[in-house]
């Protein structure tokens, strides 16, 4: 039987043991996140990019809990959960859209020139690169520099009508998982925001905010980017 001293030692060696690894084990935060990632499963179909950064935030979770990192394991697992909620949203709003684009898809692919007519449809706008942009720290504000390219993307986009583009918002590390996926929404809208005054129609484009999640470079100041995927 432990004595009352032995039984305050164990009890002080159990509540450093949970301070050093940062508090309690998120393990609700983390199924719930698996579980709301694995629910916006069909969502990739109509909202890839949303899916993506959800799919994504769960990995980074699931890894700072195997590092015992539980204060971060939780955020980025609340992360992930609300990126699949939104995941999902944007596949219902898209759900029309997409699956007309997915039959005309599949049609194409039932053809014996398919193969020949989906390499000619991904060549089909090779003549311009949409740039990624680039933002200061901790901002969504558009430098001169950018609002000249975007200004050239305007133009080009008024051009092809026909085109339909993703504005991702990228952050560096810095900060929380939630503030950067917020930074990261106002980036994307900012773009969006400009294009739209230069005479794209907002129709035509989809900001989505993947934060700190897909660093382009060890290099801060070219991870606080806009970039762009057409569709």
């Amino acid at each position: 039987m432990l004595t009352t001293i032995s039984r305050c030692g164990l009890a002080l060696a159990l509540a450093a043991l949970v301070v050093a690894c940062g508090g309690k084990a998120p393990t609700d935060a983390m199924d719930a996140a698996q579980a709301a990632v694995d629910g916006a499963a069909e969502s990739e179909r109509c909202a890839e990019s949303e899916f993506r950064a959800a799919r994504n935030l769960l990995e980074q979770a699931q890894q700072a809990y195997a590092d015992r990192e539980w204060d971060r394991a939780r955020q980025l697992a609340e992360a992930a959960e609300a990126q699949a909620a939104r995941a999902n949203e944007m596949a219902a709003a898209n759900a029309e859209d997409c699956e007309r684009v997915n039959e005309m898809t599949d049609q194409l692919g039932d053809d014996d020139g398919g193969g020949e007519q989906t390499a000619r449809n991904s060549a089909q706008h090779t003549d311009y690169t949409l740039d990624r942009i680039y933002f200061p720290f901790n901002q969504s504000n558009l430098t001169d520099e950018a609002r000249t390219t975007l200004g050239r993307h305007a133009e080009y986009l008024a051009a092809n009508p026909d085109i339909e583009i993703i504005v991702e918002g990228h952050c560096d590390e810095r900060g929380s998982t939630e503030y950067n996926l917020a930074l990261g929404e106002r980036r994307a809208r900012a773009v969006a925001d400009y294009l739209q005054r230069l005479g794209v129609d907002r129709d035509r484009m989809r900001p989505v905010s993947f934060g700190e999640e897909l660093p382009l470079s060890a290099d801060n100041d070219r991870n606080r980017r806009a970039e762009f995927v057409v569709q």
